[in-house]
C-alpha cells in the first residue's frame, strides 16, 4: 500500500512540474512580446523625434529617413515606413521590432505575433 501512495505522489509533482513549465513558457513568451511592442514605441518616437528635427533642420526627406534608420538599427529594429505628411510639417515614421521568443517564431499563425510594429510622429517644423 506504501509503495501506491509513493506512485501517486510522484504522479502529481509530475503533472505539477509539467504544468509549471508549460505555464512559466507561455509566461516568458508573452512577455517578450510585450517587451517588443514597449520597445518598438519607443524606438518609434525617438526615430520620429529626430528624424523631424534633421528634416527641420536640412529640408532633406533621404537624410531624416537615414536618421531615422540609425536611432531604429541601434535598438535592432527597422524602419518599415516613412513618410512626410501635413505638407511636410511632420515626419510619420513606423517601427518594427522582432521578439525574442523560442516557440512562437516556431508556429505558422502565431508568427504574426513576433513582429511588434508603431507609429509615430515627429515635428518637422
Amino acid at each position: 500500500m506504501k509503495s501506491a501512495r509513493g506512485g501517486i505522489v510522484l504522479g502529481w509533482l509530475f503533472k505539477l512540474l509539467v504544468m509549471l513549465a508549460i505555464v512559466g513558457v507561455t509566461a516568458f513568451e508573452a512577455g517578450a512580446i510585450v517587451v517588443a511592442k514597449v520597445n518598438a514605441d519607443r524606438v518609434a518616437i525617438d526615430a520620429a523625434s529626430q528624424a523631424g528635427q534633421v528634416y527641420a533642420t536640412t529640408g532633406s526627406v533621404s537624410k531624416a529617413e537615414d536618421a531615422a534608420k540609425q536611432i531604429a538599427a541601434k535598438e535592432n529594429a527597422t524602419v518599415i515606413k516613412f513618410e512626410l505628411i501635413n505638407g511636410g510639417a511632420t515626419v510619420r515614421v513606423t517601427i518594427e521590432k522582432k521578439a525574442s521568443t523560442f516557440i512562437v517564431q516556431h508556429i505558422g499563425f502565431l508568427k504574426k505575433f513576433q513582429l511588434a510594429d508603431s507609429t509615430h510622429d515627429g515635428n518637422a517644423t
